[in-house]
């Protein structure tokens, strides 16, 4: 095989000083011993295995590489693996299984992660957090509605032919960039200008990518059929930054895809010279929730170019995380799965240092504790439940249909045990146990186990003495844990809603001002409180696709709230919850404040927004609640006071002067014998330049928006941000 020569030429210099097996977590080394055995079926692969139809002939993988030399990357791309750029020490490479551990070998490769699957986590709403307010332009220096702005997104079920992608009067379409991502691929078909309105669904079996876009960037607000709102021929239900221009990357729901679809549109964005706030209502739990992993570090590279959102998650109530610190009487864990069954997917378990903990399938008598059979986990190998020897395995195979596997070892800093069923693990008739795990370890070592919220898979809330119980402080997105995003948790703005099918009306669940009954949060091992914030999420009106309604109307038809027509086309909107809808809230209000200041990058918005943030009566909890409530006025009052644009006049320093006055800028540096300046815009580009002899210079912006200007007044040089209007 070619890799094998590759590395053998190529990778294998100074091989040793560190350990292959290191570089590969224990759900990949598991999906690896199970491809290994042949027990790898498309349910447990999640997409860990992806045949492009020109390779067919060929087991491959995406592989998220980690990399501190290019020239890893330069090689197998010479070789003629498919290569995807995500950031200098990321890249996804598609290659044969059978080379992933010769690969790890290389000194110059750090991380090797193979992704897997995840799953898709404003009427009234627009007002309850000052959106409108912005929308006005009331109290404020104009209106905020997105203007020069991008809003991008991954997500699966877009619609790009709905009519809530269009401006307002309909007359231009807004969605600019469209990647259409097809199963685990990372090569997108791309669609551009007036190509994407005509451009197909990623999946027409889905809907929650043209909800969460309508949200952050809808624009429609005109004739229709609206039996929820005030005026039943306007559908007011347009998103929170309605003349933002939209970059889309959807498909299947795999990392790998994620990230080179936010890469895509990070470069769009450059192309095109606009700042730009990408959403990801997107999620999953396993993982270390630490920010370590290869996904959350490559999702940092890419945030350190674009203002990116992240869900909090939808399994604030579900009990799907275990834990608790060991102490000098008490090392051991022990607790029951809800339903005694373990759904296809995995639990995934965590320690807080790299000392080994054992983790154990155990069979338990319901009513007394008793534990009947147990079967551990061993270092660095994979373990089959029932299919060992001894009277452990042998019971595990009488009372249980299915199989699962352990596999332990020390990745990065801490341990890690990947415990996965292949397909559903239920009882057998006439079984007289039920199904629970056991974690130990040393002293002072923290374990956190965390089921499959998108499996179902959860803890069981009634145990027997001597067990523990679930809770919600660990049922945080793992996504949303990098140390270089936004994450958004829900809380409601509507009790109720009204069909458009019927004028039925359903209770949302949440009563108005409450944090979502399902919104996740947690404190990570390493200190930080997730999320930062949170946003309207539960109740949430925004447009619906077409090909999804066309394919599922009949079981769909209760959601529908809205209608509008535009020819022979119905156009639907409908009812959502979820952090899904929370995160594009905060993501269109980004877009306005980088309407105010396109200079803006996450940690500046993260700290304003959590520094603005409304404290009522209901935020009482500051790691479920973050900040509070996202305030998108104030927040936007302290981004327009930090440009320091005040009037329209900059003052930098008591020497130099800045008068805006429309697009001439009118400098003055007094007693200078001489004054220059560059004008640059927020991406880096020179946008304007000159110099005269004297004190006074006045220098051109060619269109309104934000700009650095740098003035040079005989040895000292001045930078400041404006804004020319």
């Amino acid at each position: 095989m070619k890799i094998v020569y590759l590395l053998g030429a190529a990778l294998l210099v100074g091989a040793g000083s560190a350990s292959a097996n290191d570089k590969i977590d224990a759900r990949g080394q598991q999906l690896l011993d199970m491809y290994k055995t042949s027990a790898l079926t498309p349910e447990t692969a999640h997409g860990f295995i992806a045949v492009p139809a020109s390779r067919s002939s060929e087991a491959l993988v995406d592989v998220l590489v980690q990399t501190t030399d290019a020239a890893v990357i330069d090689s197998l791309e010479a070789c003629g693996y498919a290569v995807e750029y995500i950031s200098p020490r990321f890249s996804i490479v598609c290659m044969p299984v059978d080379g992933i551990e010769n690969l790890a070998q290389s000194n110059s490769v750090s991380k090797l992660s193979f992704g897997h699957s995840v799953a898709p986590a404003m009427d009234i709403a627009r007002g309850k957090s000052s959106v409108n307010t912005l929308h006005s332009g009331l109290t404020l220096p104009q209106r905020y509605r997105g203007t020069g702005v991008l809003v991008g997104m991954f997500d699966t079920g877009f619609d790009p032919s709905h009519i809530n992608f269009l401006s307002a009067d309909g007359s231009q379409n807004r969605l600019k960039f469209y990647a259409r991502y097809s199963g685990s691929s990372t090569t997108p078909t791309v669609y551009t200008d007036d190509a994407t309105r005509t451009a197909p669904t990623d999946n027409r079996n889905e809907t929650h990518g043209t909800h969460v876009a309508g949200i952050m960037g809808g624009a429609y607000n005109g004739a229709g059929s609206y039996p929820g709102g005030k005026n039943t021929s306007t559908v007011n239900l347009y998103g929170v930054a309605p003349d933002a221009e939209l970059a889309i990357s959807a498909g299947d729901l795999y990392n790998n895809s994620i990230l080179a679809g936010v890469r895509r549109i990070i470069n769009y964005a450059k192309q095109v010279d606009k700042p730009v706030v990408i959403n990801l209502s997107l999620g999953g739990n396993d993982g270390p929730h630490d920010g370590s992993d290869a996904f959350s570090l490559a999702l940092d590279d890419l945030g350190k170019e674009a203002i990116i959102c992240v869900a909090a998650g939808n399994e604030g109530g579900d009990y799907i995380h275990a834990g608790k610190t060991f102490t000098a009487t008490d090392k051991e864990l022990k607790t029951l799965l809800n339903g005694n069954k373990l759904n296809a997917g995995m639990i995934d378990v965590w320690s807080s240092n790299g000392d080994e903990i054992k983790v154990s399938i155990i069979t338990v008598k319901a009513n007394s504790g008793e534990i009947t059979s147990k079967i551990t986990s061993e270092n660095n190998r994979t373990v089959t439940c029932g299919n060992g020897e001894g009277a452990d395995h042998s019971i595990f195979r009488n009372a249980y249909n299915g199989t699962i596997t352990l596999t332990a070892k020390k990745v990065d800093n801490r341990y890690n045990v990947s415990v996965g069923a292949s397909s559903d693990v239920s009882a057998v008739n006439g079984s007289d146990v039920v199904l629970g795990i056991m974690i130990e370890g040393a002293e002072g070592v923290r374990v956190d186990a965390y089921g499959n919220g998108n499996r179902d898979i959860r803890f069981a809330t009634v145990v027997p003495n001597g067990y523990d119980r679930p809770d919600n402080n660990g049922s945080i997105n793992s996504m949303g844990c990098g140390s270089n995003i936004i994450t958004v948790g829900s809380y409601s703005t509507r009790a109720q809603w009204q069909t458009l099918t019927g004028g039925r009306t359903y209770s949302t669940g949440g009563g108005d001002g409450n944090l979502s009954t399902f919104s996740s949060w947690g404190e990570l091992v390493d200190g930080r409180k997730l999320p930062h914030i949170c946003a309207p999420g539960t109740g949430i009106n925004s447009s619906v696709s077409g090909p999804f309604m066309a394919a599922n109307y009949d079981d769909n038809s209760y959601m529908l709230v809205a209608s509008a027509q535009e020819g022979e086309t119905t156009h639907y909107w409908a009812c959502m919850n979820g952090t899904s809808m929370a995160t594009p809230y905060v993501t269109g209000t980004v877009a306005l404040w980088l309407q105010a200041d396109p200079t803006l990058d996450v940690a500046k918005v993260r700290r304003i927004m959590m520094e603005t943030a409304k404290k009522d009566d209901f935020v009482t909890d500051d790691i479920a609640w973050g900040a509070g409530k996202l305030d998108a006025t104030k927040g936007i009052k302290q981004v327009i006071e930090e440009t320091g644009a005040v009037d329209g006049i900059t003052v930098a320093g008591s020497d130099i002067m800045v008068n805006v006055n429309g697009k001439s800028l009118d400098i003055f540096a007094a007693g200078a014998a001489s004054v220059s300046a560059l004008l640059y815009t927020p991406s880096g580009m020179l946008a304007a330049s000159s110099s005269a002899d004297g004190e006074n210079l006045v220098l051109e912006a060619p269109s309104a928006g934000m700009y650095v200007l740098s003035v040079k007044a005989g040895a000292a040089v001045k930078t400041m941000k404006l804004v020319v209007k």
